[in-house]
Formats: C-alpha cells, structure tokens, sequence
C-alpha cells in the first residue's frame, strides 16, 4: 500500500484536481465543496458524540458552498 501511495504522489497521473478553475470555456465538470466554517465548530470536539442534534443543525443553517469548474 505505501508503494502505490508513493507511485501516486511521484508519478504523472491524471489527477482532477490539478486542472481545477483554469478559466476554460468549456469545462468538462465541476467540484461542488460544502463546509462549515470553524468559527462555529470550535466549542466542539468529533470524540463527544452527544451534541448530534446541535451539529445537525449548524450543518443546516451556517453551510457555505464553492464551485470548482473542472478544464
């Protein structure tokens, strides 16, 4: 396994990420990136399993989106 994730990182390969957001004009995709800014996960810790409701709903209301266009 550490052979193959050394071949990825080294080698050429097509990853999609490189050609994100170059300004084509007609792009193949597109990334879509949903997150929660840390500003409202900070009071938080991913061990405590008993604040799911409270989590939930900061997923619902404070989500922010980004769009990549694949080239």
């Amino acid at each position: 396994m550490i052979i193959r994730i050394t071949q990825i990182v080294v080698g050429n390969y097509n990853d999609p990420i490189t050609k994100i957001n170059q300004n084509c004009k007609n792009p193949y995709g597109e990334v879509n990136m949903f997150y929660v800014d840390n500003s409202y996960l900070e009071d938080y810790n991913m061990l405590n399993f008993d604040n799911g409701k409270e989590l939930i709903d900061i997923g619902y209301n404070y989500m922010e989106t980004k769009k990549y266009m694949l080239c």
